[in-house]
């Protein structure tokens, strides 16, 4: 499936695989209630397709099914955030 987001636990990231690079979010879980986004990254060629976006809600739904509160050092993840209220009950 293409821009399939695959989350990958052991490595602490949800990412999208391109043939030859990926995008990705990285995070950190800060404790069993906190995670840390720490940051978004899309290589040069894939940008502007919506793709961050798509990781950055897919690690935001991630922690809401998990009751975890969101720590958005990413400031793609924080800008994000404030600019959608459905999110904002997530920030610690």
């Amino acid at each position: 499936m293409p821009d399939e987001v695959i989350h990958d636990e052991t490595n602490q990231k949800f990412y999208i695989k391109h043939p030859d690079d990926e995008s990705y979010l990285k995070y950190n879980l800060e404790n069993n209630n906190t995670i840390d986004f720490l940051s978004t990254f899309v290589p040069p060629k894939y940008r502007n397709k919506g793709l961050a976006s798509k990781i950055v809600i897919e690690g935001l739904n991630y922690a809401r099914n998990r009751n975890l509160k969101v720590i958005p050092t990413c400031s793609f993840t924080r800008d994000l955030i404030d600019s959608n209220d459905e999110f904002k009950d997530l920030l610690k």
